[in-house]
């Protein structure tokens, strides 16, 4: 099961800061100000890794915790009966 993933034209680099025990990272102004992300918002990170099996972060910009499920993101029922 693959998840389909649509980038936007937006881009940016993200330095690794670490205080103690945790590391942070930032978030361009503009796409926080866009998402409407408060300084204390809870974002949702996951650890996964693209079809070259390079490591990826997946963040949740709505503050919203992923939909877990068996089913892919995309509706590809005709595929799926062709499996059966």
């Amino acid at each position: 099961m693959e998840a389909s993933i649509r980038f936007h034209p937006i881009a940016w680099k993200s330095k690794v800061i670490q205080k103690r025990s945790t590391f942070n990272l930032t978030i361009n102004k503009l796409v926080a100000d866009g998402c409407n992300i408060q300084k204390g918002d809870t974002l949702h990170s996951y650890i996964a890794e693209d079809h070259n099996k390079r490591p990826i972060m997946i963040t949740y910009l709505d503050g919203m915790e992923r939909v877990w499920t068996n089913q892919p993101l995309e509706d590809n029922s005709e595929v799926n009966n062709n499996e059966e």
